[in-house]
């Protein structure tokens, strides 16, 4: 028995969810990425401060270490028990099988990695097509699927307000 069990929505609720709107994928990837800043940046620059008489050496590692702990792990636990990331539930998107199936834990998590290894290695050259095909299908097929969302069988819905 795992420690948190994950939350699933029923497939019959799933269909009646909404697509998700392209401003609200964007606003999940902008909370998302503040809070990687939030993470690499600014707790390394305030544990600085009080970590300068320690080795140099020691101190980088440690802050590395703490920096991707306190970045990943939240991460990993929303993508576990809710199947999203703290930018989608704060914005009340989720990802979904098609068709209309909760997404697993690990194809979720496969497509996530995809979209990190893509905006990080081929940022420009990857968002852009990315976007294309997410605006090329909203205004063809009303789905506003990604790229990446074909590439995995997935699309992105709107949540009810209480969930």
């Amino acid at each position: 028995m795992a420690l948190v069990e994950p939350q699933y929505v029923q497939e019959d609720e799933i269909q009646d969810f909404p697509v998700a709107t392209i401003a609200r994928r964007i606003a999940a990837v902008l909370l998302n990425s503040a809070y990687a800043f939030i993470c690499s940046f600014i707790i390394p620059v305030s544990v600085g401060r009080f970590g300068s008489e320690m080795n140099p050496y020691i101190a980088i590692w440690g802050i590395s270490a703490v920096v991707v702990l306190l970045s990943i792990l939240p991460q990993l636990y929303c993508m576990y028990r809710y199947r999203q990331t703290i930018g989608k539930r704060i914005m009340k998107i989720k990802v979904i099988r098609e068709p209309n199936r909760e997404i697993s834990f690990s194809r979720y998590f496969l497509r996530e990695v995809i979209d990190t290894l893509f905006m990080q290695l081929l940022s420009i050259f990857y968002i852009i097509p990315n976007f294309l095909v997410a605006v090329w299908n909203g205004n063809k097929h009303s789905t506003n699927r990604s790229l990446t969302d074909l590439i995995i069988g997935s699309r992105v819905v709107q949540l009810p307000k209480n969930r």
